[in-house]
């Protein structure tokens, strides 16, 4: 589905019923008002998933958390719900445990909560997640994912394991 904004010029202005407040408007009077009328349609960015593939090794690290930057959002781009859904099962080594998440520096788990991927793949284990916040600068933002194990095993013993991204991202017209 694609929005569109119209910017009409030298409309005229309709009368206001003082009973209501509401503009009385015939069929009559909009015919009139768009005889030979221009009209200027500016298209702003339709909503676009962007998508992102990471095995095991794209999230190693000799800790038990790490944090790898996955997108750049473009100026003025907000967005407004993801999706975590793992293809393969993160396993390997000790661990007992392996989440990720979705957010920007300082709060990881700003557009995902953790979900777990330690779990056996099903159609139904996949997190989607509606985000109702602005953008977080109108001149771009940078997405991270954050990998984390629980107890003292650290994330680089993984052997196994793919995780799907998915963020759905609209623009605004111009970034001011």
């Amino acid at each position: 589905m694609s929005f569109q904004n119209i910017i009409f010029g030298n409309l005229p202005q309709f009368p206001v019923d003082a009973s209501t407040g509401q503009r009385l408007v015939t069929l009559g009077d909009l015919e009139a008002a768009f005889a030979g009328l221009t009209a200027t349609v500016e298209s702003p960015s339709p909503p676009v998933w962007l998508h992102r593939q990471l095995d095991y090794t794209d999230l190693a690290a000799a800790a038990t958390t790490n944090n790898v930057e996955i997108f750049e959002l473009p100026a003025g781009a907000m967005i407004m719900g993801s999706i975590i859904k793992h293809a393969t099962a993160f396993a390997g080594g000790s661990l007992s445990s392996y989440t990720v998440s979705l957010g920007i520096t300082g709060t990881l788990t700003k557009f995902a909560a953790a979900e777990d991927v330690f779990q056996a793949v099903a159609d139904g284990t996949f997190q989607w997640t509606n985000y109702t916040g602005g953008p977080e600068s109108m001149g771009g933002a940078a997405v991270s994912i954050r990998a984390a194990a629980t107890g003292s095993h650290n994330l680089d013993t993984a052997t196994a394991g793919v995780v799907d991204i998915y963020l759905l991202i609209s623009q605004v017209f111009e970034a001011v």
